[in-house]
Protein backbone atom coordinates (compact mmCIF):
# COMPACT_ATOMS: atom_id res chain seq x y z
CA UNK A 1 0.00 0.00 0.00
CA UNK A 2 1.36 3.34 -0.90
CA UNK A 3 1.86 6.13 1.53
CA UNK A 4 0.29 9.10 0.80
CA UNK A 5 2.13 12.64 1.03
CA UNK A 6 -0.07 15.49 3.12
CA UNK A 7 0.95 18.40 4.58
CA UNK A 8 0.42 18.24 8.45
CA UNK A 9 -1.90 20.33 10.58
CA UNK A 10 0.96 22.27 11.60
CA UNK A 11 2.35 23.57 8.57
CA UNK A 12 -1.06 24.78 7.28
CA UNK A 13 -1.09 27.12 10.12
CA UNK A 14 1.94 28.36 9.29
CA UNK A 15 1.75 28.93 5.78
CA UNK A 16 -1.94 30.41 6.54
CA UNK A 17 0.62 32.79 9.24
CA UNK A 18 2.82 33.59 6.83
CA UNK A 19 0.11 34.29 4.19
CA UNK A 20 -1.88 36.66 6.79
CA UNK A 21 1.61 38.59 7.67
CA UNK A 22 1.97 39.39 3.82
CA UNK A 23 -1.27 40.14 3.31
CA UNK A 24 -1.27 42.61 6.31
CA UNK A 25 2.06 44.07 4.88
CA UNK A 26 0.79 44.65 1.33
CA UNK A 27 -2.99 45.93 2.07
CA UNK A 28 -2.68 49.07 3.21
CA UNK A 29 -0.48 49.78 0.29
CA UNK A 30 -3.30 48.68 -2.32
CA UNK A 31 -5.80 50.27 -0.71
CA UNK A 32 -4.08 53.73 -0.84
CA UNK A 33 -3.22 53.04 -4.23
CA UNK A 34 -7.05 52.55 -5.08
CA UNK A 35 -8.07 55.41 -3.18
CA UNK A 36 -5.50 57.95 -5.21
CA UNK A 37 -6.42 56.11 -8.41
CA UNK A 38 -10.63 57.48 -7.21
CA UNK A 39 -9.05 60.40 -6.39
CA UNK A 40 -7.58 61.65 -9.65
CA UNK A 41 -10.81 59.96 -11.43
CA UNK A 42 -13.06 62.36 -9.53
CA UNK A 43 -10.66 65.71 -9.51
CA UNK A 44 -10.68 65.01 -13.56
CA UNK A 45 -14.64 64.73 -13.75
CA UNK A 46 -15.08 67.96 -11.59
CA UNK A 47 -12.50 70.13 -13.32
CA UNK A 48 -14.44 68.96 -16.64
CA UNK A 49 -17.63 69.43 -14.83
CA UNK A 50 -16.39 72.70 -13.92
CA UNK A 51 -15.18 73.76 -17.00
CA UNK A 52 -18.08 73.02 -19.00
CA UNK A 53 -20.23 74.48 -16.93
CA UNK A 54 -18.05 77.61 -17.00
CA UNK A 55 -18.59 78.00 -20.53
CA UNK A 56 -22.24 78.11 -20.51
CA UNK A 57 -22.34 81.18 -17.94
CA UNK A 58 -19.85 82.93 -19.95
CA UNK A 59 -22.17 82.92 -22.94
CA UNK A 60 -25.01 83.68 -20.97
CA UNK A 61 -23.64 86.20 -18.65
CA UNK A 62 -20.74 87.56 -19.92
CA UNK A 63 -16.86 87.60 -17.50
CA UNK A 64 -17.27 87.64 -13.80
CA UNK A 65 -15.55 91.48 -13.89
CA UNK A 66 -19.30 92.12 -15.21
CA UNK A 67 -21.15 90.52 -12.83
CA UNK A 68 -20.95 93.11 -10.20
CA UNK A 69 -19.38 90.79 -7.85
CA UNK A 70 -19.06 92.08 -4.40
CA UNK A 71 -15.64 92.73 -2.50
CA UNK A 72 -14.19 89.68 -1.57
CA UNK A 73 -14.45 90.18 2.66
CA UNK A 74 -17.68 90.92 2.40
CA UNK A 75 -20.51 87.40 3.69
CA UNK A 76 -22.26 85.87 1.15
CA UNK A 77 -20.06 87.21 -1.81
CA UNK A 78 -20.03 83.58 -2.77
CA UNK A 79 -23.31 83.10 -3.51
CA UNK A 80 -23.09 85.42 -6.33
CA UNK A 81 -20.89 82.82 -8.00
CA UNK A 82 -22.54 79.36 -7.14
CA UNK A 83 -25.83 81.36 -8.73
CA UNK A 84 -24.57 81.82 -11.97
CA UNK A 85 -22.94 78.25 -12.07
CA UNK A 86 -26.27 76.29 -10.27
CA UNK A 87 -28.08 76.69 -13.73
CA UNK A 88 -25.44 74.43 -15.05
CA UNK A 89 -24.84 72.02 -12.25
CA UNK A 90 -26.48 68.49 -10.94
CA UNK A 91 -26.87 70.47 -7.52
CA UNK A 92 -28.67 68.19 -4.51
CA UNK A 93 -27.97 70.64 -1.63
CA UNK A 94 -27.24 74.30 -1.58
CA UNK A 95 -26.10 75.16 1.65
CA UNK A 96 -24.89 78.84 0.66
CA UNK A 97 -22.90 81.18 3.20
CA UNK A 98 -24.37 80.01 6.30
CA UNK A 99 -26.00 76.64 6.22
CA UNK A 100 -23.69 73.53 7.42
CA UNK A 101 -23.90 70.23 6.04
CA UNK A 102 -22.04 70.93 2.67
CA UNK A 103 -18.46 71.60 3.44
CA UNK A 104 -15.95 70.67 5.98
CA UNK A 105 -15.32 73.41 8.78
CA UNK A 106 -12.78 74.90 9.61
CA UNK A 107 -10.89 79.02 9.15
CA UNK A 108 -9.29 78.70 5.11
CA UNK A 109 -11.11 80.98 3.31
CA UNK A 110 -13.06 79.01 1.29
CA UNK A 111 -15.11 77.75 4.61
CA UNK A 112 -16.45 80.85 5.99
CA UNK A 113 -19.53 83.18 5.35
CA UNK A 114 -17.96 84.70 2.51
CA UNK A 115 -18.04 81.38 0.93
CA UNK A 116 -21.01 79.51 -1.08
CA UNK A 117 -21.54 75.88 -0.70
CA UNK A 118 -22.57 73.18 -2.30
CA UNK A 119 -23.07 69.28 -2.75
CA UNK A 120 -23.00 67.82 -6.62
CA UNK A 121 -25.58 64.72 -7.34
CA UNK A 122 -22.24 62.63 -7.22
CA UNK A 123 -21.22 63.65 -3.98
CA UNK A 124 -18.12 66.11 -3.84
CA UNK A 125 -18.55 69.05 -2.50
CA UNK A 126 -17.85 72.73 -3.41
CA UNK A 127 -17.35 76.19 -2.51
CA UNK A 128 -17.29 79.00 -4.18
CA UNK A 129 -15.58 82.72 -3.15
CA UNK A 130 -15.10 85.84 -4.66
CA UNK A 131 -11.27 86.79 -5.04
CA UNK A 132 -10.83 90.69 -6.51
CA UNK A 133 -14.17 91.70 -7.69
CA UNK A 134 -12.71 93.85 -10.69
CA UNK A 135 -10.93 90.18 -11.23
CA UNK A 136 -7.31 92.16 -11.41
CA UNK A 137 -5.97 89.59 -9.03
CA UNK A 138 -2.92 87.72 -10.35
CA UNK A 139 -0.17 84.89 -9.11
CA UNK A 140 2.60 85.60 -11.55
CA UNK A 141 3.21 87.11 -14.70
CA UNK A 142 1.85 84.37 -17.08
CA UNK A 143 -1.35 84.96 -18.51
CA UNK A 144 -3.30 81.93 -16.83
CA UNK A 145 -2.58 83.57 -13.20
CA UNK A 146 -3.60 86.77 -14.11
CA UNK A 147 -7.31 88.09 -14.36
CA UNK A 148 -8.29 86.51 -10.96
CA UNK A 149 -11.69 86.60 -9.70
CA UNK A 150 -12.78 83.62 -7.83
CA UNK A 151 -11.81 80.83 -5.75
CA UNK A 152 -13.57 77.46 -6.27
CA UNK A 153 -12.42 74.67 -3.94
CA UNK A 154 -13.71 71.12 -4.40
CA UNK A 155 -14.09 68.11 -1.65
CA UNK A 156 -13.68 64.40 -3.19
CA UNK A 157 -15.22 62.80 -0.63
CA UNK A 158 -17.50 66.08 1.03
CA UNK A 159 -17.12 65.02 4.60
CA UNK A 160 -15.59 62.46 5.10
CA UNK A 161 -11.50 62.58 6.25
CA UNK A 162 -9.16 63.56 5.87
CA UNK A 163 -10.28 66.71 4.15
CA UNK A 164 -6.65 67.82 3.88
CA UNK A 165 -5.13 69.73 1.13
CA UNK A 166 -3.74 68.13 -1.53
CA UNK A 167 -5.38 64.98 0.30
CA UNK A 168 -8.78 65.23 -1.14
CA UNK A 169 -9.31 68.93 -0.96
CA UNK A 170 -8.67 70.89 -4.27
CA UNK A 171 -8.23 74.28 -5.34
CA UNK A 172 -8.66 76.18 -8.96
CA UNK A 173 -8.54 79.92 -9.88
CA UNK A 174 -11.44 81.12 -11.31
CA UNK A 175 -10.44 83.53 -13.56
CA UNK A 176 -11.94 86.15 -16.58
CA UNK A 177 -12.42 82.99 -19.36
CA UNK A 178 -11.71 79.80 -17.55
CA UNK A 179 -11.41 77.48 -14.46
CA UNK A 180 -7.23 77.00 -13.64
CA UNK A 181 -5.54 74.69 -11.70
CA UNK A 182 -3.27 75.94 -8.67
CA UNK A 183 0.13 74.66 -8.75
CA UNK A 184 0.73 74.34 -12.42
CA UNK A 185 4.63 74.32 -13.88
CA UNK A 186 3.59 78.11 -14.49
CA UNK A 187 3.53 78.94 -10.96
CA UNK A 188 6.73 77.11 -10.50
CA UNK A 189 8.70 79.39 -12.50
CA UNK A 190 10.60 81.32 -10.14
CA UNK A 191 8.26 83.86 -10.40
CA UNK A 192 8.35 86.27 -6.97
CA UNK A 193 5.12 87.48 -6.74
CA UNK A 194 4.19 83.64 -6.72
CA UNK A 195 4.09 82.36 -3.12
CA UNK A 196 5.45 79.26 -2.59
CA UNK A 197 2.37 77.71 -0.65
CA UNK A 198 0.75 77.81 -4.13
CA UNK A 199 3.85 75.78 -6.03
CA UNK A 200 3.56 71.94 -6.46
CA UNK A 201 7.18 72.48 -4.68
CA UNK A 202 5.29 73.41 -1.35
CA UNK A 203 2.84 70.03 -2.24
CA UNK A 204 6.19 67.87 -2.68
CA UNK A 205 8.31 69.42 0.38
CA UNK A 206 5.30 68.78 2.69
CA UNK A 207 2.90 66.13 0.70
CA UNK A 208 0.40 68.07 0.77
CA UNK A 209 -1.16 71.89 -0.11
CA UNK A 210 -3.18 74.05 -2.12
CA UNK A 211 -0.44 73.19 -4.57
CA UNK A 212 -0.84 69.82 -5.60
CA UNK A 213 -4.08 70.24 -7.74
CA UNK A 214 -2.44 70.47 -11.21
CA UNK A 215 -0.07 67.60 -10.80
CA UNK A 216 -3.19 65.55 -10.12
CA UNK A 217 -4.92 66.62 -13.05
CA UNK A 218 -1.87 66.31 -15.30
CA UNK A 219 0.29 63.84 -13.82
CA UNK A 220 -2.63 61.41 -13.13
CA UNK A 221 -0.83 60.26 -9.68
CA UNK A 222 -0.51 61.46 -5.97
CA UNK A 223 3.15 60.07 -5.86
CA UNK A 224 4.26 63.11 -3.97
CA UNK A 225 2.28 61.82 -0.97
CA UNK A 226 5.29 59.28 -0.85
CA UNK A 227 8.38 60.99 -2.18
CA UNK A 228 9.44 64.79 -1.87
CA UNK A 229 11.63 65.10 -5.44
CA UNK A 230 9.14 65.10 -8.03
CA UNK A 231 9.07 67.92 -10.34
CA UNK A 232 7.23 69.27 -13.17
CA UNK A 233 10.47 68.91 -14.95
CA UNK A 234 12.16 65.90 -13.38
CA UNK A 235 10.73 63.05 -11.93
CA UNK A 236 6.75 62.67 -12.04
CA UNK A 237 6.98 59.22 -10.23
CA UNK A 238 8.05 57.69 -7.53
CA UNK A 239 10.82 54.96 -8.15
Amino acid sequence: MKKRNAFTLAEVLITLGIIGIVAAMTMPAIIQKNTEKTTVARLKKVYSTLSQAYLGVLSRDGSPDEWNLPYYTEDDGGQYILDKFKPWLKIIKDCGTREKGCYTEGTNDTQGNTAAKAILNDGICLSFKVWQNQCLSSFGNVQQVKNICGIIEVDINCLKNPNKQGHDIFRFFLTKDRIFPYGTALQDSGDLDNPSRLSFAYCAKYKGGMGCTAWVLYNENMDYLRCSDLSWDGKKHCD
